[in-house]
Formats: structure tokens, C-alpha cells, sequence
């Protein structure tokens, strides 16, 4: 079985960028206090105190200030300093785990 598809596309923000996936991704914990299948973090401790792994994985893959999740798609915002060329690959990698449920 092939693996599911993950595009990614550029936004207006140089610092941010956008991974969309087929179908939603898997597990998706809401919080009480968030927007129907929408989650926000701006640190990973933030992700930690959620209990969502999906961001905490993003997170771990490089310098990393936000991670967005609504349903299919992950908009990623890095640190200045990062390279997306280095930080792609990387948040790819933590994304396809949650591609597989």
C-alpha cells in the first residue's frame, strides 16, 4: 500500500509553510478551549501540556516557534535562523506517522 501523499506549499510568510495531507491527520486531540479541529502551540511545552503528539514531533525536528494543525494540513513557522531546506525533510518525517492511522 502506497504511503498517503503530504504536499507542501509555500505561504506568504518566508518563515512559514504549509504541509497538507490527503485526509486528516491521526490521532486529533482537541482541546476543550480550541476552535472545532483547530490546535495551536507556540513552544513545544505547549504541544506537551495538550498531549498531542503530532505537534511535539514538529516540534523535535528543528527550531521551530508555532505549529498550526487543522485537519489535513500543518502550517510550520521556524526560527529566522532555521533552513527550510534542512527543516522540510525533518517535519515530512514527524508528519508521516499521523498519515498512517
Amino acid at each position: 500500500m502506497a504511503s498517503p501523499s503530504l504536499q507542501i506549499e509555500d505561504t506568504p510568510n518566508p518563515q512559514a509553510m504549509k504541509f497538507i495531507a490527503e485526509r486528516p491527520f491521526s490521532p486529533l486531540p482537541i482541546a476543550e478551549n480550541a476552535p472545532a479541529r483547530m490546535r495551536s502551540y507556540r513552544s513545544a511545552e505547549d504541544a506537551q501540556a495538550a498531549e498531542d503528539a503530532l505537534a511535539v514531533a514538529v516540534f523535535a525536528a528543528g527550531p521551530i516557534v508555532s505549529v498550526m494543525v487543522v485537519a489535513n494540513f500543518v502550517t510550520v513557522n521556524k526560527k529566522p535562523s532555521g533552513r527550510w531546506s534542512r527543516l522540510q525533510p525533518k517535519v515530512e518525517a514527524a508528519l508521516r506517522p499521523f498519515l498512517e492511522g
